[in-house]
């Protein structure tokens, strides 16, 4: 579930979290009736990316606005995967 990799990523590394809506990023579980009802910023359709998370990391807390307007690349970092140069991210052929 995303949500708990945000709360475990937010305790590991002591993030604030007070700025933080998990409903700005993903949908809620299961059902909900009254989930139509909801602002429209709060419909689980605003990506979230890595480097928001890196963000947060560097400045020790989570700033929606701040991370929502900036711009993040799209593009991979690396075409290969012999090209990560972390030989624990290396994916093993069979």
């Amino acid at each position: 579930d995303a949500n708990d990799l945000m709360v475990e990523f937010f305790e590991r590394f002591s993030i604030d979290l007070n700025d933080y809506d998990p409903y700005r990023y993903f949908l809620e579980e299961g059902f909900n009736f009254f989930s139509f009802r909801r602002a429209k910023d709060r419909r689980g359709n605003i990506p979230l990316r890595v480097g928001m998370l890196y963000s947060a990391l560097k400045a020790r807390r989570w700033d929606t606005q701040a991370f929502e307007q900036a711009t993040f690349s799209d593009a991979p970092l690396y075409e290969r995967t012999e090209d990560i140069p972390i030989d624990g991210y290396k994916i093993k052929s069979r």
